[in-house]
């Protein structure tokens, strides 16, 4: 008994001593910050590879990306965008967030990968957006399986945040999947970007200690 009230002593003299090492730490402190709700929500992990799936065009995805980017910038932030199919419109960003976005350029996924890998690498940006959504599923054949592997230990040296866009469950190594389940209407283009923004709907689809879904991606790349 004598021992156990010294070790709780002990305890309490270290609390004290050293405060900040006790205190609770924040649930968000790992994630890194968009300024979207809905993905501040989800927890988007720092040093890690983060899936967004959307299967549908109008699923809401390049409402997503470019209030992405436009709350990026307004912090005062230098995202990257790789444009995996040289599909993104710039016209549709204000002219502030076009002057701080850094936007690469492709035509297909290899170079998308590649351009990925020397901005992961260089370890100077924080959040690299990998947009794939309009890209072919025969060039997601061709990736090699590593590959997802590769950019997860690039962005686990460099404590960067990767968020890959993708139409299919693809990326193996992803600590966090989401899945877009909107679907916009015409009419919804009335709305507010804002408001519509905030009414998407993510699922939280894999988390860190999932079990990976690589065969149910290899088995929607054969169909």
């Amino acid at each position: 008994m004598a021992d156990a009230a010294k070790i709780i002593e002990l305890r309490q003299l270290l609390k004290e001593r050293f405060p900040a090492a006790h205190s609770p730490r924040p649930p968000d402190a790992e994630n890194y910050p968009t300024g979207i709700p809905s993905l501040d929500e989800a927890g988007i992990p720092k040093g890690h590879l983060t899936e967004l799936v959307s299967g549908v065009r109008s699923g809401g995805s390049a409402l997503l990306l470019r209030g992405l980017i436009e709350q990026q910038t307004a912090q005062g932030q230098l995202p990257a965008l790789i444009d995996g199919r040289n599909s993104f419109d710039p016209q549709d960003l204000s002219p502030a967030a076009c002057r701080r976005l850094l936007w690469i350029r492709c035509h297909n996924a290899r170079e998308s990968l590649q351009a990925a890998d020397i901005l992961l690498r260089d370890g100077n940006l924080p959040l690299v957006v990998l947009d794939l959504q309009f890209n072919p599923r025969h060039e997601f054949r061709r990736i090699p399986a590593p590959t997802w592997h590769r950019l997860q230990s690039l962005v686990a040296r460099t404590r960067a945040t990767c968020l890959i866009m993708t139409p299919i469950r693809l990326v193996s190594s992803a600590r966090l999947r989401l899945t877009l389940n909107s679907l916009l209407q015409v009419e919804s283009l009335e709305r507010p970007e804002t408001g519509l923004r905030n009414g998407l709907q993510l699922e939280i689809t894999r988390r860190r200690g999932g079990v990976i879904e690589e065969p149910a991606a290899l088995r929607e790349l054969a169909g």
